[in-house]
């Protein structure tokens, strides 16, 4: 199905191996591709876990994404919507979502429209500094089922795209579980290389945890 101009495939099963089939699906930001840190040692830990990996392309973004969030939002959510219509989502035992800045729209949509059409089996969800037009998604879905079977959300206290308070206030509001690193840019980093490290490291604990 020309599948390659869609996403790239990274995950590979070991000849007659049998076991649980599981779906990790990596949603980039912008600037921020699966090859920075965040997003790389997830594409890592799902590989080391047996996951089948997929990354998520957009295409036609707006030129200047942030100065257009609402329209941002409307591609990204086109792109995920016609990209989910080449998976097979009901052959998966287990599917996580690692999503990134605008990529957590995508994957916030793409969640709930999966739990509106009963496809698949609940989703893990892990946000990585989202942006406001996600707090939509990050409650329940419409017809009452929640939108993860764990959904954790990642953030800087600096992060220049997101009002941190304002997340803050709306995940204690939801009940979500929120995890912000004082000083932390929108990549989560504050500057110091040792303090970057032990931030990833503590975030890929949770990947470590939930994949």
């Amino acid at each position: 199905r020309g599948l390659g101009d869609v996403y790239k495939r990274q995950g590979h099963d070991r000849a007659g191996e049998k076991k649980m089939k599981k779906l990790l699906v990596l949603f980039p930001g912008v600037g921020y591709s699966t090859a920075r840190p965040l997003l790389y040692y997830a594409k890592r830990m799902g590989q080391e876990k047996g996951y089948e990996v997929l990354e998520l392309e957009y295409r036609r973004m707006p030129e200047h994404p942030f100065d257009n969030l609402k329209e941002t939002a409307k591609t990204v959510c086109a792109c995920a919507e016609a990209w989910a219509e080449h998976v097979d989502w009901e052959k998966y035992d287990k599917i996580a979502f690692v999503s990134k800045s605008v990529g957590t729209v995508a994957a916030g949509f793409l969640t709930r429209r999966l739990a509106e059409t009963g496809r698949c089996v609940q989703i893990v969800n892990l946000f990585l500094t989202p942006i406001e037009p996600t707090l939509k998604y990050l409650t329940e879905a419409k017809n009452g089922t929640k939108m993860g079977s764990s959904q954790i959300v990642f953030s800087g206290t600096a992060d220049q795209w997101m009002e941190p308070e304002l997340l803050a206030d709306f995940c204690r509001k939801h009940g979500i579980e929120h995890h912000a690193y004082a000083g932390g840019n929108h990549s989560i980093e504050t500057g110091h290389v040792l303090r970057d490290v032990e931030i990833a490291k503590e975030i890929v604990g949770f990947y470590e945890q939930l994949l």
